[in-house]
């Protein structure tokens, strides 16, 4: 439930171990002068990095560390350092010929400063953190739906702890309550409602194991505005492969979608790659191949070689994106109303049939993944008129919308593309497409994007895209 709370983690340990060499290089400058590192040294400098990482593992210094006051991380930063230098005591009498100078006076000052430098580092990372909470900044909206006594005591814990990083619109409940301090935003069933009228990033439920309303139709209405969620127990029941528990304070929290692209640092390793990918495209392929396929399309038919259409972005923001034109432009969609199209529609040009049976016609696209209005790999945007009524379809649609679009995607390297002329069968598809999307979010990986791209690349050459 934390905002990044991995990507938080992942740079406090990195930096820790940096500080962690630089304090040695110090200490082994200050107490030894002159001497030059031996190889034996370097033994021990890495014994000592991975001493760190059992110890603070051990100590759990890494543990919510948003819902810990600075007084209790100060405790767990001393804590971990006895933790330490109890280990470099216990590996001075096993490897003591890989010690040299004063080994005694060596880990006495090395501890000293480690210890020194972690807690000035935490401080500072704390004071930073808040800073950028009270200029607004990576805040997300809440609402805690249920005004017992988890409700009230969880709103306690949010509004005394501004840099966990989030704002408590109010509560939604069956009851106005003094305790709620003019933050009573409407009743149960008058949730819907409510998460239409706020933008909500995310539900707490604290209500009690029969409530007024189904907690199956509280989980469906958030699902539908893509809301994240959260519960506090006892719902168990709820626990499954994508749902994730885990602590906030004192109060044990089952998160009901897993999202790895939430974290920051795997949301900038898919960036670099995504720019990398994109300029290693545009500059092989598309600097040659653009001029012939546009002299292609005006040789087939009047109008321009681009189609640029208005598509659903991350967050329901819509964008421009970019395509080769592949049918006639007084025939193709205006994108005001919705036209499933068809293997035979006789829309498409005849260059256009090519270039949608290869995916050329998306190549402009890897523009749109440079200046960053989609990725590589992602689900693919809809039109707005499409958004509308595939929402018909699917309630869920709008958690697509949590990641950035993508050229290709999940459901598309397992042959789900296009659409139906028969509403029925036309439902069934959009249903398996989007569950296709939704499972790529909650079980994203950098690898899984090498994947989808290779499986891609591998049906353009084999003719076998689907699409049409």
């Amino acid at each position: 439930m934390t905002v990044n709370k991995k990507s938080i983690v992942a740079f406090r340990v990195f930096s820790d171990l940096i500080l962690l060499n630089l304090c040695f290089y110090l200490t082994y400058v200050y107490v030894l002068g002159n001497e030059s590192i031996s190889v034996r040294t370097f033994n021990v400098l890495l014994i000592l990095n991975l001493g760190w990482l059992f110890t603070t593992r051990f100590s759990k210094l890494y543990d919510d560390f948003r819902s810990r006051t600075f007084s209790f991380l100060f405790i767990s930063a001393m804590t971990t350092s006895i933790y330490f230098l109890l280990f470099m005591i216990v590996g001075y009498f096993l490897f003591r010929e890989y010690f040299v100078g004063r080994p005694r006076v060596f880990v006495i000052i090395f501890s000293v400063f480690l210890n020194f430098s972690i807690i000035l580092k935490e401080y500072i990372l704390r004071k930073f953190l808040n800073f950028l909470r009270r200029k607004g900044k990576n805040r997300r909206n809440m609402i805690i739906v249920g005004s017992g006594d988890l409700g009230r005591r969880f709103s306690s814990l949010i509004e005394a702890h501004p840099h966990f990083g989030y704002n408590l619109l109010g509560f939604v409940c069956n009851q106005n309550q003094l305790s709620m301090n003019g933050k009573y935003l409407g009743k149960l069933d008058e949730l819907e409602e409510t998460l239409n009228r706020f933008t909500v990033h995310e539900v707490v439920v604290a209500l009690p194991n029969n409530p007024d309303k189904p907690l199956d139709e509280i989980l469906r209405l958030c699902n539908k505005y893509a809301v994240r969620v959260n519960i506090i127990p006892d719902y168990m029941r709820f626990l499954s492969k994508k749902f994730q528990t885990s602590t906030f304070g004192e109060f044990p929290i089952i998160t009901v979608r897993s999202e790895p692209l939430e974290e920051v640092q795997w949301r900038i390793i898919k960036r670099i790659f995504d720019i990398t990918f994109s300029l290693f495209i545009i500059i092989t392929i598309c600097s040659w191949l653009f001029p012939i396929i546009a002299v292609l399309i005006k040789i087939d038919s009047k109008g321009p070689v681009f189609f640029i259409q208005d598509r659903v972005g991350q967050y329901r923001k819509p964008f421009k994106a970019f395509k080769f034109r592949s049918m006639h432009p007084k025939k193709s969609s205006s994108g005001s109303e919705y036209t499933p199209l068809i293997s035979d529609d006789d829309r498409i040009t005849k260059v256009g049939r090519f270039l949608r049976r290869t995916n050329l016609d998306e190549l402009p696209q890897f523009f749109n993944v440079l200046f960053g209005s989609m990725s590589v790999v992602g689900p693919r945007p809809h039109a707005l008129s499409f958004e509308e009524k595939y929402s018909e379809f699917v309630e869920e649609i709008r958690l697509r919308h949590l990641v950035k679009p993508g050229i290709t995607g999940w459901a598309q390297v397992n042959g789900l593309r296009g659409d139906f002329l028969d509403e029925n069968e036309n439902k069934l598809l959009t249903k398996a497409k989007i569950n296709h999307d939704i499972w790529y979010i909650e079980n994203w990986s950098f690898l899984l994007d090498v994947h989808i791209i290779l499986l891609t690349i591998w049906k353009m050459l084999q003719g076998k895209t689907e699409g049409y």
